[in-house]
């Protein structure tokens, strides 16, 4: 599996996220996210009526999946995406002390 782990860590600028989360890049089925803690690995999906967002840090001492039951396809989505991106970042970083 470590073979398989790193061929999916070869990551791409992905640009078109940067609205949302600068400089993530994107490999094989995961993304790379910048966090104010460092970085975490994850993945989204979507289907009408919610969205599914995961990410774990590099260490695996955290993690998280975040479901919303909002899910809107267009540009009125990036605020949204935004708060997401906000938990995200505040879960991962433990900024609550859990």
């Amino acid at each position: 599996m470590p073979a398989q782990l790193a061929a999916m860590k070869q990551t791409v600028p992905a640009a078109e996220w940067d609205p949302v989360w600068p400089g993530a890049r994107y490999g094989l089925g995961i993304g790379q996210f910048a966090s104010p803690c460092g970085t975490y690995w994850g993945h989204a999906g979507n289907t009408p009526g919610h969205t599914a967002h995961s990410g774990f840090t590099e260490d695996g001492r955290r993690g998280m999946v975040l479901f919303t039951t909002l899910w809107m396809p267009n540009e009125n989505a990036l605020p949204v995406e935004k708060l997401v991106n906000d938990a995200m970042d505040n879960l991962i970083c433990d900024r609550h002390g859990s």
